[in-house]
């Protein structure tokens, strides 16, 4: 399978990441990797504009257009921190699943998510999964991000969790069994020409897999409900005012923006 499956900061700290990538598969944050790249060259923007009294009118037109971009970098980031958080609140199982799945030869195989906009979109779908197979190594997943992984893709939705939780479910059945989910592909789908069809066909157990993911983050949704009494926060709510924050920055907007946890309260012991 080489072609993709259109299925659906300091140096302690980098060690670390990296010790721990060894031992297990992760769910990681896809724009992590440019995360530092992008918070320095908004700095650098934000000073430039706001101390060099020689820029053109032309010039900082440019400085604010990039400006716009890194900020919606930005904001995409701490929205897919927002959601991987309130996956691993919500459906903890399936958080932890996920966060530690090996291929069929034990390699430990990482799982990045990204929340894109609709235009960005590679397939014309709400949400879709990539892998393909090494060429090398029939059992040993790829994708953009390089050996033993796969990514997802989430358009921005209030939707954005449950789309998550069945993109999941797909990868986790395929990952392990990467090697004849290639040969049912191939014989299942080469020849049907609908997106929405491909990876569930009644015959595909990734899509069995998906299905059960959805209805265990539905029932963990009605009980985090019960207990707090009110509905997670949409995406939709979230991303807007990650933005603004971001386009009125200061030390604390930076903040926000390094942290790795997004403190939600644990369930209220019975």
């Amino acid at each position: 399978m080489n072609d993709m499956l259109p299925m659906h900061r300091y140096l302690f700290t980098l060690f670390a990441i990296v010790f721990a990538s060894n031992l297990y598969g992760r769910i990681v944050n896809g724009y992590e990797r440019r995360l530092l790249n992008n918070q320095e060259v908004l700095s650098r923007l934000k000073f430039l504009l706001e101390h060099d009294k020689h820029l053109s009118a032309s010039e900082r037109h440019t400085i604010n257009s990039e400006i716009r971009e890194v900020i919606d970098y930005l904001s995409l980031y701490q929205s897919t921190e927002e959601l991987i958080n309130q996956l691993r609140t919500i459906s903890p199982s399936i958080y932890n699943r996920c966060n530690s799945i090996v291929d069929k030869k034990g390699r430990p195989t990482d799982i990045y998510i990204k929340i894109i906009h609709r235009e960005k979109a590679k397939v014309a779908l709400m949400a879709a999964s990539f892998l393909y197979q090494q060429s090398n190594d029939v059992d040993m997943s790829a994708s953009e991000y390089g050996e033993c992984t796969a990514s997802i893709e989430i358009w921005i939705s209030d939707n954005a969790l449950l789309h998550l939780a069945h993109e999941l479910g797909q990868v986790n059945y395929i990952i392990p069994n990467l090697a004849s989910y290639n040969t049912f592909y191939k014989n299942t789908y080469s020849q049907n020409s609908r997106l929405s069809y491909v990876g569930h066909s009644r015959h595909d157990q990734s899509g069995k897999l998906a299905e059960i993911f959805e209805k265990e983050f539905i029932e963990g949704r009605k009980q985090y409900i019960r207990l707090y009494d009110e509905k997670p926060k949409s995406l939709l709510a979230m991303i807007n005012p990650l933005q603004r924050s971001l386009r009125n920055f200061h030390d604390s907007s930076f903040q926000l923006v390094r942290s790795k946890q997004v403190t939600y309260n644990s369930p209220p012991k019975k």
